[in-house]
């Protein structure tokens, strides 16, 4: 359970967005829903007005009416719901990957995709960092509430803490060392009151 001074969630799924080419406009804005998923991403597929109509060809007719921007992570997020995110999540985003790059390497693009993703259903938290290049975004979890409490036990907000209460997130958001761990490279996490992580590779169609 997280709390704020006010509200209380067994998750909050939270994303500070910067365009990369596509409107500022409400549609646009994370996080993408579909029933009971919430999706996040920070990173962009490159060239993506390229790609654009193959990807949308590729996602679910009944999926589609679902979309209602015009970004790169709706169509992400929609590619993984095609290629069965709902029955196991991970596979559905290492599928998605996999169709991009695919799609990527057809029309000439090197490297075409560059994701951390956050991925919410009911109280478990998935995510993943990967990039199709040598640069990739970052991705970082925070460690044991009760460590933390012993690091620092001046700071009386960690009291309030509950000691399960885990954080995934891009950029650390204090200094404090020892505080959060980086997730490698080609990882994907599964965030729960016991949190896991395991390989992600990217499956080409097929």
């Amino acid at each position: 359970m997280a709390c704020a001074d006010e509200i209380y969630s067994p998750m909050f799924l939270a994303h500070v967005w910067a365009g990369t080419g596509t409107p500022v406009q409400k549609t646009n804005c994370h996080p993408f829903r579909y029933q009971k998923w919430l999706f996040v991403h920070n990173g962009y597929i490159d060239s993506f007005d390229l790609l654009r109509r193959d990807l949308l060809m590729a996602v679910r007719p009944d999926l589609f009416a679902n979309m209602k921007g015009s970004t790169d992570s709706e169509v992400m997020f929609h590619l993984a719901l095609t290629l069965g995110l709902e029955e196991d999540p991970i596979v559905g985003l290492e599928r998605m990957a996999g169709f991009v790059e695919s799609a990527g390497a057809a029309a000439g693009i090197a490297e075409p995709l560059q994701m951390t993703v956050g991925l919410a259903y009911g109280e478990t938290l998935f995510a993943a960092r990967y990039a199709s290049g040598p640069v990739v975004n970052t991705l970082y979890m925070s460690e044991s509430v009760d460590a933390i409490r012993m690091l620092y036990p001046e700071h009386e907000r960690l009291r309030r803490i509950p000691a399960h209460a885990r954080a995934g997130l891009s950029e650390p958001l204090s200094e404090l060392p020892g505080v959060w761990r980086e997730i490698p490279p080609s990882t994907a996490l599964v965030i729960t009151d016991t949190p896991h992580q395991r390989p992600f590779r990217p499956q080409p169609p097929g």
